[in-house]
């Protein structure tokens, strides 16, 4: 029974499982970074253990070392991936040992695909047959690449960078299990370099990176996970607030509207009887919401929603809006911003009241002054 390329094929399958559940996450929530991150890592990860399983049946050692030096792309994508899903999950780490990290991968890769052979192996003189669970494998005899030395450094890297951001996050608070996660990656990292090293000795037909790189996969996996029902449990939360919402801005006549800034596409829904003209169905522009404010309040609306998209303060704004037929109401506007984890607003929410009758008194009140 070839256990070993059943075994692969499966850490392949799993990998490339969960690689698509979480691209279809993020697919629906763009700005989640970390889950695009893993399934770049995931998706390296089956091609690793893919290869992994045809190096280990290559029949001569030109074969064998052609099939290395492929190996090492999906391994640096991994790597790569790994450094930085770790700042951005564990919010917490260091951003420069990310980039050193992808500096130091990327020049092996360089390395690899520009010298013979490839950069474990200056030259493999030969294969020997080796049984592992009941099947033969060959194992490679060689002479290693001075640039090997950059494939440790880059684990090591990985290592400390793990440690150092889990470290942090828990003195920050801002996961729950940040050491765990930490832990995994740093093991499964020296694991891969040991494997590796018996490789080059001989010992194993192949570094099985591919099994060690799943067994982070899936841990990154049930971490990301939580985030994902948090994130289900919050949408259903949101849809019964909405809800409540709704009817509490119709009783109140109440106008509800947000702007998703990226799409801008700003969606209003009405309260009392005046819904009719705003459909909660059908999106609108902001230049198109502009267009219809009047010409003297234009200028104070874009200044107003300004401060609120850099932070300053919240929207609060009175304004004039025009209908088709050119008649004026007064509505009194507030509003929040929403921002995303790098502090970049997403949304702009509010709510606005119709005040026509309230200016009209007040402006009435002013004219009756006036004359007295």
């Amino acid at each position: 029974m070839p256990w070993i390329t059943i075994i692969l094929s499966m850490a392949a399958a799993m990998s490339l499982t969960l690689a698509g559940i979480h691209f279809r996450f993020w697919v629906h929530r763009r700005e989640s970074l970390e889950s695009l991150l893993f399934t770049v890592a995931a998706l390296a990860a089956v091609a690793t253990a893919l290869i992994e399983a045809w190096l280990m049946h290559a029949v001569n050692p030109a074969e064998y070392s052609e099939r290395f030096r492929w190996l090492h792309l999906p391994v640096g994508i991994i790597v790569i991936a790994l450094a930085w899903l770790i700042p951005v999950y564990l919010k917490a780490g260091r951003a420069w040992l990310a980039g050193l990290i992808t500096a130091v991968r990327g020049l092996l890769v360089a390395i690899n695909f520009s010298n013979p052979g490839n950069a474990t192996f200056r030259e493999i003189s030969g294969l020997r047959p080796v049984t592992f669970l009941g099947e033969t494998l060959a194992a490679p005899i060689g002479v290693d690449s001075p640039w090997r030395i950059l494939a440790h450094l880059s684990v090591l890297l990985l290592v400390a960078h793990a440690l150092d951001a889990g470290l942090a996050a828990r003195r920050l608070n801002t996961r729950p299990r940040p050491l765990l996660l930490s832990a995994v990656i740093a093991y499964a990292a020296m694991q891969s370099a040991v494997f590796s090293s018996l490789m080059a000795k001989g010992i194993l037909p192949g570094p099985f990176v591919g099994l060690a790189f799943t067994v982070i996969v899936v841990a990154l996996s049930y971490e990301l996970s939580d985030d994902m029902i948090r994130s289900d449990q919050l949408a259903r939360d949101l849809e019964k607030s909405k809800e409540r919402m709704l009817l509490a801005a119709s009783a109140a006549d109440l106008f509800l509207w947000e702007w998703d800034i990226a799409r801008d596409e700003v969606w209003v829904v009405g309260g009392g009887e005046q819904d009719t003209d705003s459909p909660a169905t059908v999106p609108l522009t902001l230049d198109r919401f502009l267009e219809s404010i009047h010409p003297d309040d234009r200028i104070r609306m874009r200044d107003s929603l300004s401060r609120a998209l850099s932070g300053e303060s919240e929207l609060r704004v009175q304004y004039r809006q025009l209908d088709e037929g050119g008649n004026e109401r007064w509505l009194s506007v507030r509003g929040t911003v929403i921002r995303d984890a790098r502090d970049r607003p997403l949304l702009l929410r509010g709510a606005s009241r119709d005040i026509t009758g309230r200016k009209q008194a007040e402006l009435e009140l002013e004219a009756r002054r006036r004359e007295l």
